[in-house]
């Protein structure tokens, strides 16, 4: 199961999808999908949240290997993958998520919008509420199917922008705006998360923001003069100056700055050295440079 299977079609028909024991789950965009199936075991899903899916997870096990489909979004598609992982002795689901074991089945996943790479790829974005942070991790290769409209609209969408923004970032990476959604998903699969993902995800997880809207700002950011920043080494009167610039702009922020880098390093600071920082205060200028004009944050 290393790589995705993606089928495309002009269409799909939902009304001839094999439900015979299909566990089906859906989120509020592939919930307008829902009357066009009938799958007795449906579950509608707020977020890929590793404590809250322990039940269902143990359930729809508990019948065997059932076969499970997304219809949806970035929750349900995510939640599908979860759920494709194996029960283990003496394991909660939280735990299966961090043993990294291979999934039992391959999720089908029929996506209503994009959902940063997810769909398509190995990378599978989930919830730990126990510490609490959004992660991004390499587990579950799905089958994709999809249109060439989805396709094409996928990359337009705030979410895809932001990847979009992390594979620019990448040295080995051939013209980025030649992409199609799925080689773009291609690279964002080997090199993903990139550092506008994790800033994304470092926000929703201690904000408790949603990732649709923090996206949406993110999107319209310059991430390549933030990035050159980091290049650049600062003497100690610049820092002094960029630093009251902040501070002044953002006092609120200002006072949580510590806390969002140390966040990200923390569970981030592998995928982070990849894109070159070197260390917490290279993060550091990094947000600094974006978070100042974020408009998501509220007041400053």
């Amino acid at each position: 199961m290393d790589k995705a299977i993606i089928k495309v079609s002009k269409e799909l028909r939902l009304d001839q999808l094999k439900l015979d024991n299909a566990v089906v789950i859906i989120d509020d965009s592939g919930e307008p999908y829902a009357g066009k199936i009938s799958a007795k075991n449906q579950y509608k899903i707020e977020k890929p949240d590793i404590k809250a899916l322990e039940e269902i997870h143990k359930e729809i096990h508990s019948r065997g290997s059932p076969s499970i489909i997304a219809i949806g979004g970035l929750s349900a598609i995510n939640t599908a993958k979860i759920l494709s992982l194996p029960r283990l002795p003496h394991k909660n689901l939280r735990e299966i998520v961090y043993e990294n074991k291979p999934p039992d089945l391959r999720p089908l996943i029929i996506a209503t919008v994009p959902a940063m790479c997810t769909e398509a790829t190995k990378l599978t974005l989930f919830f730990d509420p126990v510490n609490p942070v959004w992660l991004m991790r390499h587990t579950v290769s799905p089958v994709f199917l999809t249109t060439p409209a989805f396709l094409e609209n996928a990359l337009q969408d705030p979410k895809t922008q932001v990847v979009n923004h992390d594979v620019s970032l990448i040295k080995e990476a051939p013209d980025h705006n030649l992409f199609s959604y799925l080689s773009l998903c291609g690279l964002y699969e080997k090199f993903g998360p990139g550092p506008l993902t994790i800033l994304l995800l470092t926000l929703a997880s201690l904000y408790s923001l949603n990732i649709e809207e923090v996206a949406k700002n993110l999107a319209k950011l310059n991430i390549q003069e933030a990035y050159t920043r980091i290049k650049i080494k600062d003497d100690p009167q610049s820092w002094i100056e960029e630093e009251a610039k902040f501070r002044e702009k953002r006092p609120k922020l200002y006072k949580k700055m510590d806390l969002l880098v140390e966040h990200s390093w923390t569970f981030y600071s592998l995928q982070l050295r990849r894109y070159g920082f070197k260390g917490k205060t290279d993060l550091y200028k990094f947000y600094r440079s974006l978070l100042i004009s974020l408009s998501i944050l509220g007041k400053p």
